[in-house]
């Protein structure tokens, strides 16, 4: 497969860097988002978000929704009630030292195998530009849960470092 990366700032969270993919002759996509904690290193702590379930248009349901940084951090609670704890998570991360990363695939829905393929080049990303030693911890809910382990047992069989220490 050959590889497209546009990647901006590891910085401002309105601003996420896209992140591109060839697999099997097609184009996959995520927008990633990296919270601008303030700290001194980079140690991602990794949410992985896959459908989207809040719908702008006249997208079909559980596809490819508005979701991003302001959904994420519980901004929208009119069409994503369920993130109202999020700040409070994200301000303990941040007190421990992680910087919060979202990935949020162009097409949650997408082929569950071309996603993890997708994500586990994002986590290269993220290891190669982290700035602190200590491992990083990738988490995801329901169906990106079991992509997220496809993607981090994708990386150890084929003897590359995920630098992960703990899979939420």
């Amino acid at each position: 497969t050959s590889r497209v990366r546009t990647t901006r700032v590891l910085t401002p969270p309105a601003q996420p860097f896209e992140h591109h993919l060839w697999v099997d002759g097609t184009l996959m996509s995520a927008n990633v988002y990296v919270h601008n904690s303030g700290l001194a290193a980079f140690r991602p702590f990794v949410f992985v978000e896959g459908i989207d379930f809040g719908l702008s248009g006249g997208l079909p349901p559980h596809r490819n929704g508005d979701f991003g940084w302001a959904q994420f951090l519980g901004c929208d609670m009119d069409g994503y009630p369920m993130m109202a704890g999020t700040p409070a998570l994200v301000d303990s991360l941040i007190h421990r030292g992680f910087t919060p990363v979202l990935v949020d695939f162009a097409d949650g829905t997408a082929d569950l195998f071309d996603n993890a393929a997708l994500l586990t080049d994002i986590l290269r990303h993220l290891r190669e530009h982290r700035t602190d030693p200590r491992p990083l911890v990738v988490s995801g809910a329901s169906m990106v849960g079991q992509l997220a382990r496809i993607a981090l047992r994708h990386m150890e069989v084929q003897g590359d470092p995920t630098c992960t220490s703990l899979f939420v």
